[in-house]
Order: C-alpha cells, then sequence, then structure tokens
C-alpha cells in the first residue's frame, strides 16, 4: 500500500490482487504536493494490472482547489489508455462528486466513471 499525505489529506493506494482492483482511498484537503502525486500513482498502479477495475473510496474528500482537480483531471485523462474494465467513484460529497462529474465530462470519460453511494 502507497501512502501520500497525512491524516488530515491524503491518499492511499492499494492493489486487491483477486479481484484485480486497484483501490484508492482519499480524504481532506490536499495540499499542491499530495495532488501532485495523485495522477501519478493511480495511473501507475492501474497500469501494472491488466483489466483492473478502479474503485475510488472518496468518503472524506473535501471539493479541490485548482491542483486537486487537475491532478484528477489527469488520471480521468489516462483512463481510457489503461485498458480498465471499470472505474467506479464511492462516498462523495455533494460539491466533490459536482467537481468530478464536471472533469469526466470534459475528460470524455463519463461512461467510463461510474459515480455510487457509500462504498
Amino acid at each position: 500500500m502507497a501512502h501520500f499525505g497525512n491524516d488530515e489529506a491524503g491518499f492511499s493506494v492499494w492493489l486487491d490482487d483477486p479481484t484485480r482492483t486497484v483501490r484508492v482511498k482519499a480524504w481532506g484537503f490536499w495540499t499542491p504536493e499530495v495532488a501532485a502525486e495523485f495522477a501519478r500513482s493511480v495511473t501507475e498502479a492501474c497500469r501494472s494490472v491488466q483489466n483492473a477495475n478502479l474503485s475510488m473510496d472518496l468518503t472524506g474528500l473535501k471539493p479541490q482547489r485548482e491542483e486537486g482537480q487537475a491532478a484528477f483531471a489527469a488520471m480521468m485523462g489516462a483512463l481510457p489508455r489503461l485498458g480498465l474494465s471499470r472505474a467506479s467513484i464511492q462516498g462523495a460529497n455533494p460539491l466533490t462528486k459536482l467537481q468530478l462529474l464536471r472533469i469526466a465530462k470534459e475528460r470524455a470519460v463519463r461512461n467510463l466513471v461510474h459515480f455510487t453511494g457509500e462504498p
């Protein structure tokens, strides 16, 4: 498991081998340093598994400023090239969900990313 940030703001990325699912848990209001690691870490983890699923638990993530939004945009923009079977986002608060829906639409991956309720 890779862990970035601290208890107040950050994210973790790990692989659930039996299900070939890259799992991400994110929380807080990211610093520019944490945001800079996000897209690289998530896309690298997804690239390491063929036909992977991506599951992101964003229950604790707050709406992000420009750096955080850019990190999600970079990650979402890479999704079509990663050969994912499915990408799902769970538990995002309403404002964060609106940010991510806009980013998914701008990156033309809205059909690949599915938003669900609680994780």
